[in-house]
């Protein structure tokens, strides 16, 4: 599917929603926002691993299809709304058959483009070594994601539902 696939989707799913949905879905991103936060405060030194030793090797070789869902691309739309022209942009710069590098880096070799705290799930759960230290945030993080993914298809399904009885 795709990231480009994937992001237009959830453009089309937010313009979709509102009112107590909506509000739903916002607090759920917050929460994502700062149980990323929290992970990646105490991930501190895997942190640095990453960025020095590995120098982000893992997004510059990477499957684009297996990392970016839509769930991630709500979650960053509906936390940062400003980031729909940035991701735009880089996902136009995209050439088509491209498995590698991740589109998110600037100029193709970093750093990533998404705010500190809002980054695709995998992203931000996914370090080289040392996870056991941090394994009940990572924990949290995916858990929010969960909860998110669920209050999406609940918004969708209530959409669905009201097309269907909406009179002809």
């Amino acid at each position: 599917m795709g990231p480009q696939y994937l992001f237009h989707k959830a453009l089309n799913f937010l313009s979709s929603v509102s009112g107590e949905r909506k509000e739903a879905l916002e607090t759920l991103c917050s929460r994502i926002a700062e149980s990323q936060e929290k992970l990646i405060r105490k991930a501190e030194d895997e942190m640095i691993y990453c960025t020095e030793k590995c120098r982000g090797l893992c997004c510059k070789n990477l499957d684009l299809d297996t990392i970016f869902t839509l769930w991630d691309f709500i979650f960053i739309l509906v936390a940062r709304a400003e980031m729909e022209t940035v991701i735009t942009g880089q996902l136009e710069e995209m050439p088509a058959q491209s498995p590698s590098p991740c589109p998110f880096l600037r100029n193709r070799e970093g750093p990533c483009i998404f705010p500190a705290f809002v980054k695709p799930q995998l992203c931000v759960v996914t370090f080289c070594c040392g996870e056991e230290r941090i394994k009940e945030e990572i924990r949290r993080v995916n858990r929010d994601f969960l909860l998110l993914c669920f209050a999406a298809q609940k918004a969708r399904i209530a959409n669905v539902l009201r097309h269907a009885w909406r009179p002809a």
